[in-house]
């Protein structure tokens, strides 16, 4: 199935040529561009990502043909640190509640 269209808090990408994440704060479509948590730099380092927080434009995520990712398919290092690393955006304590984090369809059950 696709994704949410609208009521999206945050979106996760995964940038293909540095094999790295992005984490979208979805707050001002107005403008053309979001709070986003990335990697500063590819530091090779599986097990400790270095983010950054800043602003990316929709005309990036679109000429770089990065890929919209669920947050079960993200490694649980980049879990964390998303979790961890929120720089003034809102916390991300309970990803499953999260409408743009999921496929349709695909959201986990609370237990």
């Amino acid at each position: 199935m696709g994704w949410p269209k609208k009521n999206e808090g945050y979106r996760l990408y995964y940038e293909r040529k540095a094999k790295t994440y992005l984490l979208v704060h979805v707050d001002d479509g107005q403008t053309g561009k979001h709070s986003c948590v990335g990697e500063l730099m590819t530091n090779n380092d599986p097990e400790k990502p270095c983010l950054f927080h800043g602003e990316c434009s929709n005309s990036y995520i679109y000429t770089n043909w990065l890929k919209r990712v669920q947050w079960n398919e993200i490694p649980e290092v980049w879990q964390k640190a998303f979790k961890e690393a929120h720089f003034g955006l809102e916390p991300i304590e309970t990803p499953e509640t999260i409408r743009g984090l999921w496929r349709i369809g695909h959201t986990p059950q609370p237990s």
